[in-house]
């Protein structure tokens, strides 16, 4: 691969303003616009998971929205391109929200819920395509969604990028949804972990509500005082449905939770991990609601950073 292409026209039009421009981002291959549609005060559905349990998970962003089609003239294999895009998007300090390729995703139940430019401008084979969702915090989020798939003769990418104010502002602990547990630092100091509390997650969801809560402005707090801090967020489900679901289910919850932090917060992403290990740590019966709304949680585990 060579002959550098700089596509850095993709992401800065993306916003109104030269202020709002992403930079330069190179892609090793010779590019061709195929289509381009912009929309000041638009509304996009990010997926941030795969197609589970009847649904993909999806993030939905209100800002301004680009939406940009590119054939690519290289003989490189879908996995090859995507990870070109993906270490461009690394390079300009986006964080991986999400990636998968064409089984992975969900097939045709993923591939449905995603509106794609539509034909001849870009072709999407189903048995062979790769998705990524990132984010990149600042003044205001920075979402990128790169779509890509190839046939016999070329590749093609669409990408989308959106800008969009922070989700979930930085709030008081007075208007955080009270907690009536032991703060969250005393637990961290005396225990290396805490429970966070009152999270709501619906059953199969991998969301937070929308509201503030008071143990996740605790945390942040607790990472701002103490800057050498590292943590593991570590997301449990209920026992509804299978283990494997479920364990994707409760690594999503658990980087819901890093996402809140990291926007809300502005804490620093290479201070958090996440994953999950599903149902296989109840601290209550599943068998009554009241038991499975205490295991739908996320833990904070205090580690060393990397």
């Amino acid at each position: 691969m060579n002959n550098l292409v700089a596509i850095s026209a993709v992401f800065a039009v993306l916003v109104a303003g030269p202020a709002c421009a992403l930079g330069e981002i190179l892609v090793p291959w010779p590019l061709e616009e195929t289509y381009r549609e912009s929309d000041e005060t638009g509304r996009y559905r990010l997926p941030i998971g795969p197609y589970r349990n009847d649904r993909v998970p999806i993030r939905t962003i209100e800002g301004s929205h680009e939406r940009v089609g590119f054939r690519i003239t290289s003989d490189d294999s879908v996995t090859e391109l995507t990870q070109g895009f993906r270490d461009a998007l690394q390079q300009q300090n986006f964080r991986e929200l999400f990636h998968c390729d064409d089984r992975g995703c969900g097939g045709f139940d993923f591939r449905k819920e995603l509106d794609v430019i539509p034909g001849p401008e870009i072709y999407i084979d189903l048995g062979n395509f790769q998705f990524v969702a990132a984010i990149r915090t600042g003044d205001v989020s920075e979402y990128a969604a790169i779509l890509v798939s190839r046939n016999a003769s070329y590749g093609f990418v669409q990408i989308d990028t959106i800008n969009s104010e922070k989700l979930v502002p930085s709030v008081s602990a007075a208007t955080a949804l009270p907690s009536s547990t032991e703060p969250v630092k005393n637990k961290l100091e005396s225990e290396g972990h805490a429970v966070l509390e009152r999270l709501e997650f619906a059953s199969g969801a991998p969301d937070l509500s929308s509201v503030p809560f008071a143990q996740i402005q605790e945390l942040a707090d607790y990472m701002k005082n103490n800057t050498e801090a590292c943590i593991l967020l570590v997301g449990h489900t209920d026992s509804k449905g299978s283990l494997e679901s479920n364990v994707e289910l409760s690594r999503m919850r658990a980087t819901a939770v890093a996402t809140r932090l990291i926007e809300g917060y502005g804490i620093d992403p290479s201070r958090l991990s996440s994953d999950g290990i599903g149902f296989l740590a109840p601290r209550a019966s599943n068998r009554t609601e009241e038991g499975r709304q205490r295991n739908r949680r996320v833990d904070a585990v205090l580690i060393d950073c990397p």
